[in-house]
């Protein structure tokens, strides 16, 4: 049976300042913020998930907050959701349709399939993380419903590093990416596409986005990977200024 270890109802009214807890041995979620209603705080937590192999068994979150649910989450120790035979990613922290005003604020996530991932969410600051030796991305922004959107969020100040990707953009459109520092990634420092489901893109490629400031050190692949087209900076179709890249990749201008 699938169950949350820390399950707020945000729809029934529910209001909670969930802080200084450690949650460990959960099968599903560790802390779940769920449906809209008033705001929630998450922080000062530990968060221990497991990576599992057993196809049979629930692929886990960190913390979660989905379906137009608000929260602060900030100065946790998210670590270790991992499935290696789920099809699914685990994630340290997701937004899954979370409400705008959603704060992702100096955690530190460490050793996940994707540390923070931002899916069907529009409006939600992700500022001064660290997240390193995440299996796949270390911050995700993604969208794969065409009737949502992952627009106009902020990825500020945040620190990726030793991940399979460093900061990705799927199908994510109008989103600030600044003073960000990506560093010894496996693929790019940051990485924009479109989101796809193994047989091609699903949506059009991010566009009009602004990535401002970022740092690109020893990335696996390049610094900054774009693959749409457009009116844009280097005929990509988002804007790219004051970027640094310390390896072989494309910087941009």
């Amino acid at each position: 049976q699938d169950f949350d270890a820390v399950m707020v109802d945000s729809a029934s009214g529910g209001k909670a300042t969930i802080v200084n807890n450690t949650v460990q041995g959960y099968q599903k979620g560790g802390i779940v913020v769920d449906g809209v209603g008033p705001l929630s705080t998450v922080a000062n937590n530990r968060v221990f998930g497991s990576v599992r192999s057993d196809p049979a068994l629930p692929t886990p979150y960190g913390i979660q907050v989905n379906r137009g649910a608000t929260a602060k989450v900030r100065s946790n120790r998210v670590f270790d959701n991992g499935h290696t035979s789920s099809g699914v990613l685990s994630v340290g922290i997701l937004l899954f349709e979370a409400g705008a005003g959603t704060e992702v604020t100096s955690n530190t996530v460490i050793g996940n399939d994707t540390g923070i991932c931002v899916k069907q969410t529009s409006g939600a600051s992700i500022e001064q993380n660290n997240v390193s030796d995440s299996v796949f991305d270390g911050i995700a922004l993604d969208n794969q419903d065409p009737a949502l959107t992952t627009n106009n969020n902020t990825v500020r100040k945040n620190t990726v590093m030793r991940n399979g990707e460093g900061i990705t953009l799927f199908s994510a459109n109008n989103n600030i990416v600044e003073m960000n520092t990506a560093s010894n990634n496996n693929g790019a420092g940051l990485f924009v596409s479109c989101d796809d489901d193994g047989t091609g893109c699903t949506q059009p490629p991010s566009s009009g986005n602004a990535i401002t400031k970022n740092t690109a050190n020893f990335n696996g692949i390049e610094g900054f990977r774009d693959e749409s087209t457009g009116l844009g900076t280097g005929g990509t179709a988002n804007a790219y200024s004051s970027n640094k890249c310390n390896n072989t990749g494309v910087e941009g201008a």
